[in-house]
């Protein structure tokens, strides 16, 4: 039997990708959809290991590694932190309390299953981790070497959000194609996970500024930016993390304008999916091309 991974975010993009990405190393896996839950189904379920994502609602995921390492019949479950943080913040309060990983949002396939075979391999022994069964995509090519592990690019806060001019790109479909390892089905459920989920968010942003509730303006600005991290969209991302950063320091003067930028750039790239959806769906998946804003 393969090696049992629970998975645990808020956020169905992350959790898509976690889950594409586990299925392609041959692994086992279920889902948890928040801290409380994720306790749960490690008790009763026993897996092998937790992926868990750190800012979630309730409980986070500092709060739920810190549980699982202090009760005896599950604190020897390895706990990876999956963050789209920096690491000197968050990241750092979940090495402390007992994370035995941690992997930037957005990975690639390769980096996320390296990841987990190595907190495993601790655990299970080379040896029996040596006979997992890879998944269908994995066994058809040899697997690429995986570069190091970095934190994605944060942009800076204090800059404003500038629109890709004429040319220049809004989505870079050669980065997302890595993040789907060039899988067409994977790269159609991605986009319609995404795109199915902005609106509300869009919507919790928009009445989280009229409400001046700053708590809810960083965590869902933090997720809209680490779901469209996935798909190199570099003007979404600096204007969800510049609200991410004002509902932080709770100077909320300049969201209403900032708001604007990220509707526009969602729009943007709503289209630009779209149309990059439609010809995958008619043809191959097209490689070495940048998505053009118009």
């Amino acid at each position: 039997m393969n090696p049992k991974v629970l998975i645990v975010d808020d956020e169905p993009v992350a959790l898509h990708m976690l889950e594409e990405a586990l299925k392609i190393g041959g692994f086992e896996i279920f889902r948890a959809y928040g801290a409380e839950d994720a306790l749960r189904k490690v008790k009763l379920r026993k897996p092998d290991i937790v992926l868990t994502d750190l800012e979630m609602p309730g409980l986070n995921g500092v709060e739920l590694i810190a549980m699982i390492k202090r009760d005896p019949d599950i604190q020897g479950t390895p706990v990876i932190a999956v963050t789209a943080h920096t690491w000197d913040t968050i990241g750092q309060a979940a090495a402390q309390v007992g994370a035995d990983g941690q992997i930037a949002k957005p990975f690639s396939p390769q980096q996320l299953v390296e990841k987990v075979r190595e907190c495993l391999a601790l655990r299970l022994g080379d040896a029996e981790l040596g006979s997992l069964r890879p998944g269908p995509q994995e066994s058809r090519r040899a697997r690429a070497p995986v570069p190091l592990l970095r934190p994605a690019v944060v942009p800076d806060a204090s800059e404003p959000v500038t629109p890709p001019g004429a040319g220049s790109p809004i989505f870079n479909r050669d980065t997302f194609l890595e993040y789907v390892d060039g899988d067409r089905a994977n790269a159609q459920r991605a986009i319609a996970v995404l795109l199915g989920n902005l609106p509300s968010r869009l919507e919790s942003i928009r009445r989280a500024i009229a409400y001046r509730d700053r708590e809810a303006l960083r965590t869902t600005a933090h997720a809209v930016k680490g779901a469209v991290a996935f798909f190199a969209a570099p003007v979404v991302v600096a204007a969800a993390y510049r609200l991410e950063m004002m509902g932080d320091s709770g100077d909320l003067t300049e969201a209403g304008a900032v708001y604007f930028d990220l509707e526009r750039a969602i729009a943007d790239l709503t289209e630009a999916l779209q149309e990059f959806e439609r010809e995958v769906a008619n043809g191959p998946v097209p490689k070495l091309h940048l998505a053009r804003s118009r």
